[in-house]
């Protein structure tokens, strides 16, 4: 009951307003580094408290573009954006 009081208290202070957010979804093209060569034991037999992950030893030195699909979410105040496919 009182927190339900406070954020009536907050509606209706004058001059506080939220502001609507905006989400959009795009294809964005980033500089993205590759991997290969996962070691075929998972990481769990080095320790057991992760996950069975395989670890990966060889990654790409130079960079190279990407699509990747981006998610954004924004207000006045903060954008997020989220790479649902990472």
């Amino acid at each position: 009951m009182k927190i339900g009081n406070s954020i009536l208290g907050l509606l209706l202070i004058p001059g506080l307003s939220f502001a609507q957010a905006t989400v959009t979804i795009t294809r964005e093209s980033l500089d993205t580094y590759g991997f290969d060569k996962p070691d075929p034991v998972p990481i769990t037999a080095e320790n057991p408290k992760i996950a069975p992950y395989f670890k990966f030893y060889d990654y790409q030195l130079a960079s190279s573009p990407k699509d990747w699909t981006v998610v954004t979410l924004e207000n006045p105040y903060v954008k997020v954006m989220v790479l649902p496919e990472v």
